[in-house]
């Protein structure tokens, strides 16, 4: 019996060296820099100073300069939509109400969201929703820079953070992402 026990013994030694050069060699493997997406669209869970995500449908596509955003109805306000038009450098609020709809407009005073992750640093892996992915992080992000990302395996973007100009953090979580160009007549204004 004593044979058996050194034997056991060895074999758990032996099991606890592998598994942890193992982790030590994996410990050391850095991805390569995330890359963001140059069209897309995405169902987005959108958290911004609320408790509760405000879920959204987003639009981008650089190729056209645009992006739209679509916010679920609430128990509150009914359909929105934000038409991001760089080309024309004007942001268009549509708001649907039972009495129609209410359209106002803004100039733009920014380009499309083209994040730049050279400054990012590798901080590990981590599961968001049952998929494993890439956690990088900004160690000097500004208001309005993304914070944190965090990215699939595949490359997919799945959530991020960054700070807003009050110094809040906006929390995005990325679902059913669908990576190519958008039809053009998906940023035309309705009539």
């Amino acid at each position: 019996i004593i044979k058996i026990m050194k034997s056991f013994v060895l074999y758990l030694l032996f099991i606890s060296y592998v598994l942890s050069s193992s982790a030590s060699s994996s410990s050391s493997f850095v991805p390569s820099p995330p890359v963001w997406p140059k069209e897309f669209s995405c169902m987005l869970f959108n958290q911004i100073h609320t408790t509760t995500p405000r879920v959204a449908l987003w639009f981008y596509d650089q190729g056209l300069n645009s992006e739209r955003i679509d916010y679920e109805p609430t128990q509150y306000r009914g359909l929105e939509s934000e038409y991001l038009l760089y080309n024309k450098n004007k942001a268009y609020h549509l708001h649907w109400t039972n009495d129609g709809v209410e359209c106002r407009y803004s100039t733009l005073n920014h380009t499309i969201f083209d994040p730049d992750f050279s400054n990012f640093h590798y901080i590990g892996k981590t599961i968001i929703d049952y998929f494993v992915t890439y956690h990088w992080q900004n160690p000097q992000s500004q208001p309005m820079e993304i914070k944190d990302f965090f990215v699939k395996l595949n490359g997919e973007p799945k959530y991020l953070t960054f700070i807003g100009h009050d110094g809040k953090q906006i929390n995005r979580k990325f679902e059913e992402f669908d990576k190519g160009p958008q039809d053009p007549s998906i940023f035309d204004i309705p009539a």
